[in-house]
């Protein structure tokens, strides 16, 4: 699947802001990093097997050595807050918080499961993420065919069996959908209740980040820092323990 070419939305948002954008995202497996200037928007991966509190900041580092820039040049930072592993939300938050601190960054929070359909291309998909007691993280977004990410149904914790029937419930609204999601018990029950195939879950794209981000950006809608927390969308296992 072929990702929509945003450079030319992302330069004119760089342009009008006035300097470099640096997007993160590790809420699942593989991470995403990218780094928009003026004339380029780097973007770079982070492999399965690698440990996001290990090389995150290595790879950051290493895009702003590329662009010829410092943290302290950037204009925001936008970092996806969820849901996803909760390892993973907190390392990257923890990254943005420490890199915008100290110079006063802004800071921008987005859908984790918007940058996942983001990373699939254009059209409607339906990004599933296991959740575990029999329950997924579940949207539906649409990407235009100028990478702009749009959202169909809200980010939310499901059983497989109520997200497949507000898929197939819709008046064919989503006959179209791609369901996009892990190889988990729970991710294959939704496809199967929608009589749809199951598409592997490809690599969240940051760099969409930008475009989510645009218009709050342009409104200076920072986000607290202090207060920002990833979007869990409900409590561990063990915060629930403690609970009851």
């Amino acid at each position: 699947m072929q990702l929509p070419d945003i450079s030319l939305a992302v330069k004119s948002l760089i342009t009008k802001i006035g300097g470099p954008l640096l997007a993160i995202d590790t809420a699942t497996a593989i991470g995403s990093i990218a780094l928009a200037t003026s004339t380029k928007c780097y973007e770079q991966t982070l492999a399965a097997a690698a440990r996001p509190s290990d090389t995150l900041a290595c790879v950051i580092n290493e895009l702003f050595i590329k662009a010829g820039i410092g943290g302290c040049d950037l204009k925001g930072i936008i970092v996806g807050l969820g849901p996803g592993s909760f390892t993973g939300l907190r390392v990257a938050l923890a990254t943005v918080k420490g890199l915008a601190f100290s110079a006063e960054t802004p800071v921008y929070g987005v859908s984790s499961l918007a940058l996942l359909a983001a990373g699939y291309g254009v059209g409607l998909s339906a990004p599933i993420l296991d959740a575990r007691r029999g329950e997924v993280f579940c949207a539906v977004y649409e990407v235009k065919d100028d990478g702009v990410v749009a959202l169909k149904v809200e980010d939310a914790v499901r059983t497989p069996l109520e997200f497949a029937r507000l898929l197939t419930n819709s008046n064919s609204e989503y006959d179209l959908v791609k369901i996009i999601g892990d190889k988990s018990a729970s991710s294959a029950e939704v496809a199967n209740a929608c009589g749809k195939t199951i598409f592997e879950i490809p690599a969240p794209r940051a760099a969409a980040g930008f475009l989510l981000a645009a218009d709050r950006i342009y409104k200076q809608q920072k986000e607290n820092i202090l207060t920002l927390i990833p979007r869990y969308l409900r409590a561990s296992a063990a915060e629930q323990s403690i609970q009851s």
